[in-house]
């Protein structure tokens, strides 16, 4: 049995192992290619993307593969959940099904399959008086698989780990590729959790069949989750916020220092009755809400967000625990 001490140990041995991880990500991220990795950024599952996309330091649905590995160990039945979204006017359709088997007391085993389609991309070409036209369209699609497994450590920290399987085509080109992620979740008390998600852990490798190689720099997902009692009212408000940390030099992050972006999400759930939840967050500077309905063994869920920029988005999804 682990007594307090050892838990923290552990802890800091931890993360004294991950910060030695980050200086050297950092100082070797000119190997690897800038956005290469962005197919992979967009978010799995309808509550967390409710939340602001900030749903790493304590998940607790089949999205678990995806946002922390070692937060399956937040499930104690089996889950599996299957999503379907159409955004920017319906050209980008995306698809999610996880699963998640609980193997032991200890233990846990996921998978996660996505993809991203689009399809009818113009492809042009310039005619004899130099303007363009469309001599053909293509369709684009990004297959991603997750094998994963979780571990109690002890009874404040759990560890996740995920195989990565990618298949992307892209027109008359493919490519196959692999990658791992590494997850943490530590429970400080009964109400208070923290996690991390250090993806793409062994720099994921792309190879595509014209003999073209890409890179993915490891990228780390942080952050807190606090459950805030009302007992007058009867409810609990779940308050997370997270931090998205790259080191690909990215300007376009809200934080950004020389290799280093830092972006930031905030996410709440109202758990009002026990059947009922409301949910909001913030992505970035992106407001978004959403609601999720539990009935015996199966729940819905639904997302909206505000996007100025591009384009509002909305999302569903349906899951069973049982």
């Amino acid at each position: 049995m682990y007594n307090n001490d050892s838990v923290l140990s552990i802890f800091y041995f931890l993360m004294k192992g991950l910060f030695s991880i980050i200086v050297l990500v950092t100082a070797n991220s000119l190997q690897a290619e800038k956005y290469a990795g962005e197919f992979m950024n967009l978010a799995v599952g309808v509550k967390a993307y409710s939340m602001g996309s900030a749903f790493t330091p304590h998940p607790d649905d089949g999205s678990a593969i995806y946002w922390n590995p070692a937060g399956m160990q937040n499930l104690n039945k089996i889950d599996t959940e299957l999503m379907h979204s159409e955004e920017y006017k319906g050209n980008l359709k995306y698809d999610t099904f996880s699963f998640v088997f609980p193997y032991t007391e200890k233990s846990r085993f996921g998978f996660l399959l996505t993809r991203i389609g689009i399809s009818d991309i113009p492809y042009t070409k310039l005619d004899d008086n130099n303007e363009p036209y469309i001599y053909k369209k293509v369709s684009n699609a990004d297959y991603v698989t997750y094998l994963s497994f979780s571990r109690m450590l002890t009874n404040r920290m759990d560890f996740g780990f995920n195989t990565k399987l990618i298949y992307r085509k892209i027109g008359d080109y493919s490519a196959f590729g692999i990658g791992s992620d590494i997850g943490l979740q530590y429970n400080f008390a009964k109400r208070i959790n923290a996690g991390l998600n250090l993806r793409d852990f062994f720099y994921t490798q792309i190879f595509w069949d014209n003999g073209t190689k890409e890179t993915i720099t490891p990228n780390l997902w942080t952050g807190l989750s606090i459950v805030v009692p009302f007992p007058i009212a009867k409810f609990d408000m779940i308050l997370n916020c997270q931090a998205d940390i790259n080191f690909e030099g990215q300007k376009c992050t809200q934080l950004h220092w020389n290799k280093l972006g830092i972006d930031f999400h905030f996410g709440t759930e109202l758990k009002i009755i026990k059947y009922f939840s409301l949910l909001a967050g913030l992505n970035r500077k992106y407001p978004s809400f959403g609601l999720q309905i539990n009935y015996d063994k199966f729940r819905l869920n639904y997302s909206y967000q505000i996007n100025t920029e591009l384009e509002n988005s909305q999302r569903i999804s349906v899951g069973c625990a049982f």
